[in-house]
């Protein structure tokens, strides 16, 4: 991907609104069911003890780090995008979890 492209791909992601649409756009009920199984599934099959760490890259709001958190693995989330992670800060504290930083 050429400097140009990425510039801009970088600062859309950047915009907070492009996150929340995400969020309406994908977290639905449905789609929520589906990734509770899907990674009850995926940790099952890793195999990893419960307190292992995983990386989440481009953890957006971090819903996928509190599922795995929840199966209590220990998560360390990134993502490039400040209007990222401000959500997925308030993500985590609204559900009681945390750590690190």
């Amino acid at each position: 991907m050429s400097k140009t492209k990425s510039a801009r791909v970088e600062n859309l992601l950047a915009k907070r609104a492009i996150h929340e649409q995400w969020a309406g756009d994908y977290r639905t009920i449905e789609n929520e069911k589906f990734f509770e199984e899907a990674f009850d599934y995926i940790t099952g099959v890793l195999d990893s003890p419960k307190d292992a760490t995983i990386l989440d890259v481009g953890c957006g709001s971090c819903a996928h780090s509190v599922r795995l958190a929840n199966r209590r693995f220990n998560v360390r989330a990134v993502d490039f995008s400040e209007s990222a992670l401000e959500m997925a800060e308030a993500n985590i504290k609204t559900r009681g979890l945390g750590g690190q930083g």
